[in-house]
């Protein structure tokens, strides 16, 4: 999952040229189908000038527990959902579902 976030001065400050803005954490949480939390947690991102930032993050996927129902799939396969919400400080959320294949 890619997420491009463009950032724009916020009232009061300033990403010019040899300047930074405050920093603002960028909340990622990541919910399968069961509603077992993946991830729920925070970076901080500053805008530097002319300059791009990437978050990364390692989310663990634990075999059946994530699968569909919590399940080893009863067949070759089962789809399961992870609903992804990105949240930033005085925007809408982003939130995308993912499908995640499980194999027996």
């Amino acid at each position: 999952m890619v997420i491009i976030l463009l950032a724009e001065d916020a009232p009061g400050k300033s990403c010019d040229e040899g300047e930074t803005s405050a920093q603002t954490p960028v909340n990622l949480r990541m919910v399968d189908d069961t509603g077992f939390v993946m991830e729920d947690g925070a970076k901080t991102v500053v805008c530097k000038a002319g300059q791009t930032t990437n978050l990364e993050r390692d989310v663990f996927w634990q075999g059946k527990e994530n699968c569909k129902d919590s399940a080893v799939p009863d067949g070759s396969f089962s789809d399961g959902d992870v609903t992804a919400t990105v949240s930033i400080a005085g925007q809408p959320d982003y939130v995308e579902v993912l499908n995640a294949k499980c194999f027996e």
